[in-house]
């Protein structure tokens, strides 16, 4: 049907409407030629009004449609703009205005892609050619620059019925790109983590699972889904620690921990798992991701490193670290079964000569063998550790008749030890000394069990070696007055408690006097005269001696200074410096910068030092050596003979004095087998010129043998006590 012809429809409708509207009034439709002239008219008449009010209804429709279309268009939420061929754009509704955050009087006029991120403009500009060309519909997505910020829209272009304009629609999808790119990142994330993550619904059948579970387990995704988590569990895990976890999981709804899991191939592996479950709006278990990885090669690492820390390298038995533990350990269940503790503290004789003469290599092999040996000899319940290099220590706990096994186990361990040591093509004899004190008889504190056991070992040693001995009530009081002495010695000096003492040395062959030796004397308030022999060892131990040694060097020197300008002769007086002491120099004001702050030379001092200190020498020692004999200080050797040191020692630290050791003095006649040592060592002295001193001379026979073999000095009752200095001032250049 043409438009026409619908018109005639229309007016055909209109017609009939009109004539049923007049014959309803009762107009006569036939009569006169004037009634039917009157009739036409008043039916046109009608069909006119009717045609009118079509018309005028049509409008009224129009007007109401185009303004709904507007509403509608305004206020969509979809921003929506019509462009020209040019991209300009025409109209915009409020939510494109909206979008562009821009007033609609700048977006009429400009070109929409004036709105897009340089980088997708062409991608536009492209889309919309194509539209006008082709007709085409066309959607994608763009980015927008609006401000300062950038905004993903979904587009859509299309032409209107005119196909002179283009139709733009766009969605702001910038939070749903958002959204895709957390997802994807979560999913990226999800797949590269290096840790195996494994989902398993509320019957802990796996439903999901990353690469690295596979590459962990060996399990391939398909062949994971739906299975149990049984198929990862392992033989050694211990149903206790599966109930331990599933009642955390229960209370807390997390769990993370060691366990032993079963790869595919059926090889256990050590790995950290942590669980942490998921609950739906209901609080009932939807879901539990699990995390895990592999920690053998850490676990077998930080077992290592538990053993060096706990156990001895070289013998692989208990160290002084794992020993505490042990000790404290037994110590409390013996208190709680009213039992007692006994520490043995074993030290081998003489393993310091097979040292030195066969080498530190082959001495490790006896340590070795040592410690195997006496790992046979103890119960299944004993402790023996490693606590010192050649100092062992043994911890027998909840013990109900000590001295039964203690004697028992000791025995055993003596007789074992007696036995030689094959190293290399020789073999070596040594023994072992052992101290015992008992808990709580003999103390009740871990240090004082050490100390008393300790004390015990040493007095076995001074019996003879290779014998068992326990601590005293006497050797309490030994260590009880140790303490105390410490403790006074610290105000010794404050108090003028100490003075220096001179031992004279004599000239062998002219019988003057021109050297001594200087040492501490200690004349206490309440106890009296306190011997050197007793107070200089506490020093030693309680770092003392570096103060004590400075105050008696300082003393010393000023008394040198007095006696060589009164007297004139050059008068030398030596000083013991004990191994300790070069070892805490730190705290001492240094030697050489004192002497020449007083203008002593340094060769009016001899430092006496022992073979042990050469044969340990180190860096420092030497150092501090080297700094001595630079300023001048001699170099004394004492109690030579009684150790193994080799001569090139005596050419590298310059000795200056050799001190024949009283031992080889002490009953010296001339039969004895004791002049051809003495003579020996005086011989060999002067080759490399290096003076004499012979220790210990106390008969007239022995200074007349020493003479006559050469040797340059003697010291020793014979010629003199200790003398204070007053005293020793008297005698300077005179002949005794």
């Amino acid at each position: 049907m043409t438009k026409d012809d619908d018109e005639a429809d229309k007016k055909a409708t209109f017609r009939q409407r009109a004539e049923q509207r007049v014959a309803s009034a009762d107009i006569p439709r036939s009569g006169t030629k004037k009634d039917r002239l009157l009739h036409e008219l008043q039916v046109h008449q009608v069909e006119l009004e009717m045609q009118n009010q079509a018309l005028r209804d049509s409008q009224a429709a129009h007007t109401e449609a185009l303004e709904r279309y507007t509403e509608l268009f305004e206020f969509a939420p979809i921003a929506y703009f019509v462009v020209d061929q040019a991209g300009v754009i025409i109209s915009v509704n409020l939510t494109g205005i909206t979008l562009f955050e821009t007033a609609k009087s700048t977006l009429i006029g400009d070109r929409l892609s004036n709105y897009v991120l340089s980088s997708h403009r062409n991608l536009l500009i492209h889309y919309t050619t194509a539209l006008f060309a082709f007709g085409k519909q066309v959607g994608f997505e763009l980015e927008l620059a609006i401000g300062d910020r950038v905004i993903w829209v979904n587009v859509v272009l299309k032409l209107d019925t005119t196909g002179k304009h283009g139709l733009v629609a766009m969605i702001d999808i910038t939070s749903d790109k958002g959204t895709q790119v957390e997802l994807k990142l979560i999913a990226a994330v999800y797949d590269s983590l290096t840790e195996a993550v494994m989902v398993v619904d509320k019957d802990n059948k796996i439903i999901s699972v990353n690469p690295a579970f596979t590459m962990l387990t060996g399990y391939l995704e398909e062949e994971a889904l739906g299975q149990p988590l049984s198929i990862l569990r392992a033989s050694q895990q211990t149903l206790q620690l599966e109930q331990q976890i599933r009642h955390q999981l229960l209370v807390t709804g997390k769990w993370a921990g060691e366990v032993v899991m079963s790869r595919k191939n059926g090889d256990e592996y050590f790995e950290w798992l942590s669980i942490t479950t998921i609950y739906d709006d209901e609080g009932e278990v939807s879901h539990r991701v699990s995390t895990f990885f592999d920690i053998s090669d850490k676990k077998q690492a930080a077992d290592i490193i538990l053993r060096q820390a706990n156990f001895d390298l070289l013998t692989g038995l208990p160290n002084r670290r794992l020993f505490q533990d042990r000790i404290q350990q037994g110590i409390h269940k013996t208190a709680r079964s009213g039992t007692k503790l006994a520490l043995l503290n074993l030290d081998i004789d003489n393993f310091k000569r097979v040292n030195d003469t066969f080498g530190h290599q082959l001495g490790d092999k006896l340590l070795v063998e040592a410690a195997a040996r006496m790992s046979h000899c103890i119960r299944e319940t004993d402790t023996l550790a490693r606590v010192a290099g050649d100092e062992f220590v043994l911890i027998m706990s909840e013990l109900d008749a000590p001295s039964n096994i203690i004697q028992h186990v000791s025995e055993r361990i003596l007789d074992v030890m007696s036995n030689p040591f094959e190293l290399g093509n020789s073999y070596a004899y040594v023994s072992v000394s052992i101290g015992v004190s008992i808990f709580p008889d003999d103390a009740t504190e871990i240090e004082a069990l050490i100390n008393n056991a300790d004390s015990a070992m040493y007095v076995a040693k001074r019996q003879g070696r290779n014998r068992l001995h326990y601590f005293t009530a006497q050797m309490q009081e030994a260590i009880t007055r140790k303490v105390f002495l410490g403790k006074e010695l610290k105000q010794a000096i404050d108090r003028s408690e100490l003075t220096a003492v001179y031992h004279p040395i004599i000239n062998l062959h002219t019988g003057e006097v021109h050297k001594a030796v200087a040492e501490l004397h200690w004349q206490h308030a309440s106890l009296g005269t306190i011997s050197a022999a007793e107070f200089i060892p506490i020093a030693e131990e309680s770092e003392l001696i570096g103060k004590l040694g400075d105050w008696l060097f300082f003393d010393v020197a000023q008394k040198i200074k007095a006696w060589r300008q009164q007297y004139g002769v050059k008068v030398q007086a030596s000083i013991k410096k004990f191994p300790t002491q070069f070892k805490h120099c730190q705290d001492q004001q240094p030697w050489p910068e004192y002497l020449a702050g007083i203008g002593l030379e340094g060769q009016a001092i001899i430092v006496e030092i022992t073979e042990d200190l050469l044969l340990d020498a180190d860096v420092q020692i030497r150092r501090q050596l080297t700094e001595l004999k630079g300023i001048g200080i001699r170099i004394s050797l004492d109690n030579f003979g009684t150790q193994y040191s080799p001569l090139t020692l005596l050419q590298e630290f310059q000795v200056d004095y050799l001190k024949i050791d009283n031992a080889f003095v002490r009953g010296l006649t001339e039969d004895s087998s004791k002049i051809a040592i003495c003579e020996a060592i005086i011989v060999m002295a002067h080759t490399l010129a290096i003076k004499v001193i012979a220790e210990g001379v106390e008969t007239q026979q022995q200074a007349d043998l020493l003479s006559k073999m050469g040797c340059d000095y003697g010291q020793g009752s014979l010629f003199s006590k200790a003398l204070s200095a007053e005293e020793f001032g008297t005698l300077i250049g005179r002949p005794l």
